[in-house]
């Protein structure tokens, strides 16, 4: 969160950000590197901000902070940022399954006017 805060400080109003990564949609691990046998793919739909922390591995990487959309949508917005648009590239039959995001958020507001729903 420490980075959008202060790549957002550094946006005039209306700049764009592109943004990629990990994304919670469909898989999700335990802190030992094994897959969880939970309805993932619910969780990453859902409008609950949720994000799974992983420090140190995750799917043999270094991915540790691995957000749904909605928690994306919320970090961005507490940032005076908002999500304009967005695509998923998910790969699930993939060992481990390939499930990222990538798309542009706006400035929309200083911190100090962030956007009453600032997720979509």
């Amino acid at each position: 969160m420490l980075g959008f805060e202060k790549i957002s400080a550094v946006l005039v109003q209306g700049g764009l950000l592109y943004f990629e990564g990990e994304c919670l949609l469909n898989y999700a691990e335990t802190l030992s590197g094994k897959p969880v046998d939970i309805d993932v793919t619910s969780l990453g739909k859902s409008e609950v901000p949720l994000a799974i922390m992983a420090p140190g591995r995750w799917k043999d990487g270094d991915s540790w902070f691995i957000p749904n959309l909605a928690c994306l949508g919320s970090v961005l917005g507490s940032c005076g940022m908002q999500i304009v648009r967005h695509e998923f590239l998910c790969f699930p039959e993939r060992t481990p399954p390939m499930q990222r995001v990538y798309g542009l958020a706006k400035k929309v507001a200083p911190f100090s006017e962030r956007p009453e729903h600032p997720i979509f």
